[in-house]
């Protein structure tokens, strides 16, 4: 029998991934709903899977055994060369990675999202280490010392069996 879910947890999910991202609040979410037994997992995955296909890559990536993937050493240090690194999507656990390990870089993150988003609120979970950028004004950013990065979500033919999200 199938755990009943607590009633709005859609409205949770919808509201975490606005704060989070979507591939860091299906983490998120993931591991409380393991952590209320392996059963929990699949409920969630049949409530919520078909209106998050993220939440739903990520319960199957877990339900085979994947953990959530932080950004590797190697990603990292190749970023350490370029002076500006602008962030496309939101995902704080990608984030906070990149904030820690920061060496004078300057930091922004595309504030444009699906989701309805208080960027403000957002940003200032990073006390001043990442800044705001618009589709407007991101050119700006450009030059031999900057970067564009966005994560992905999926797998690939290199990687089938990768966790979502990396």
């Amino acid at each position: 029998m199938t755990p009943p879910l607590p009633p709005g947890l859609d409205d949770a999910f919808l509201t975490a991934a606005t704060e989070l991202g979507m591939c860091s609040a299906a983490w998120l979410f993931t591991r409380e709903a393991e952590a209320a037994g392996p059963e929990h997992l699949a409920a969630l995955r049949d409530a919520l899977g078909r209106a998050f296909p993220v939440l739903d890559a990520v319960v199957a990536a877990r339900l085979a055994g994947g953990h959530p993937r932080a950004p590797s050493e190697q990603a990292l240090d190749a970023l350490a060369e370029y002076k500006r690194v602008v962030v496309v999507g939101l995902e704080a656990q990608h984030l906070d990675a990149m904030v820690a390990r920061r060496r004078g870089q300057k930091l922004a993150l595309l504030t444009e999202a699906a989701l309805p988003t208080d960027w403000a609120r957002v940003l200032s979970n990073f006390a001043g280490a990442v800044e705001a950028v618009d589709l407007a004004s991101f050119q700006g950013w450009a030059g031999p010392q900057s970067a564009l990065l966005t994560s992905r979500t999926g797998s690939t033919a290199r990687s089938p069996t990768s966790a979502p999200c990396g």
